[in-house]
């Protein structure tokens, strides 16, 4: 507990920030427009919302356009937490800078393999400039995933992502961003040995466990349901980090026939958000009342900073939506059932 008072100051910093989050009244209202350039307007009162869609015209709608401005917000409300926080959360914080870090390199890894560089707007962010541990214009530069993983090998910190990634002998978008999030919740794994205090450890624990279980879950449904994957190739990508669902649950489910599957994935503690084939959705709504609770429960502790980026990052997804429902003409009632409110 000795851990978290320490962080009073943040957690009234992220109280004052969600208070500036959208209400269901903003969405009601959001849902009734028209265009894109309304929507713009209409979020010029929520500060960084504005600066996710500053400058937007109806013709620049598609997701793609959007993700890359969600992506500059993200860094935005990374910036003003990190550079509020005292030293030791900026240690705990980088953990998030990691997968975001991350998070890059899997785009760069789509990008080039379509074979062009896209005109992401952090190339430009001086706060990534001096934190980022590669260049993004040359990653940008490379022709092709294989020459990315080399390229991956000369960073320092990224050794061993260059040896898990060369170890797997195929040189694809999939194989690249699995293994990295496998590498990304190895780190996790290490971390969790390093904290101190009982309680931060126990909701570090619940707040990455929880994420992971239900990525496990996931790719193990679409292997089962959509491809018949064998089980090999199933364990090979599950990444070993274990909380509601243990490991020989997980190997039970990786080794079920499609039907027994079914079955025993909806006796599990997440079974209500696989009754229906769109679990993406029910997942995230799932989460999303996980971080509010786990915030609301734990509002001094380091972990539930990462809690509100998290719930930004459903917000901005809930704007794309709204964006999306205009370009494809969507009524309210049509575009309002992919909202996560």
């Amino acid at each position: 507990m000795a851990g978290m008072v320490k962080h009073a100051a943040m957690g009234t910093k992220i109280r004052s920030m969600e208070g500036k989050m959208l209400k269901k009244g903003d969405y009601d209202a959001l849902l009734k427009m028209t265009s894109v350039s309304a929507v713009a307007h209409y979020l010029k009162e929520f500060e960084s919302l504005s600066l996710m869609l500053s400058g937007i015209n109806d013709k620049e709608t598609h997701r793609g356009d959007l993700e890359k401005r969600l992506g500059t917000q993200m860094i935005l409300e990374f910036k003003k937490l990190y550079n509020f926080a005292d030293s030791g959360t900026k240690k705990f914080l980088s953990i998030y800078f990691t997968q975001f870090e991350l998070g890059l390199l899997k785009r760069v890894a789509r990008a080039i393999s379509e074979g062009g560089r896209e005109n992401f707007s952090e190339d430009s962010d001086e706060f990534l400039k001096k934190h980022l541990h590669f260049d993004l214009s040359e990653a940008y530069s490379l022709s092709g995933i294989k020459e990315l993983t080399e390229y991956i090998s000369t960073i320092k910190c990224f050794k061993v992502l260059a040896s898990m990634l060369k170890a797997k002998e195929k040189y694809d978008v999939f194989t690249f961003e699995m293994t990295v999030d496998v590498y990304f919740y190895n780190l996790v794994s290490k971390s969790l040995k390093h904290i101190a205090d009982k309680e931060e450890k126990e909701i570090f624990l619940k707040y990455f466990g929880t994420k992971v279980d239900l990525l496990n879950l996931k790719w193990i449904y679409r292997c089962k349901v959509n491809f018949d994957t064998d089980t090999d190739t199933i364990i090979s990508y599950i990444i070993p980090f274990y909380h509601k669902i243990g490991k020989k649950d997980v190997a039970n489910l990786a080794a079920a026939k499609k039907d027994e599957f079914l079955l025993l994935i909806r006796d599990t503690y997440y079974g209500k958000i696989f009754e229906n084939s769109d679990f993406d959705y029910e997942s995230t709504v799932f989460l999303k009342n996980f971080y509010k609770k786990l915030k609301a429960n734990y509002p001094y502790s380091t972990t539930a900073i990462l809690c509100y980026l998290q719930l930004r990052r459903i917000e901005a997804g809930n704007i794309i939506s709204v964006i999306e429902g205009i370009r494809y003409s969507l009524t309210d009632e049509e575009t309002k059932k992919f909202l996560v409110i």
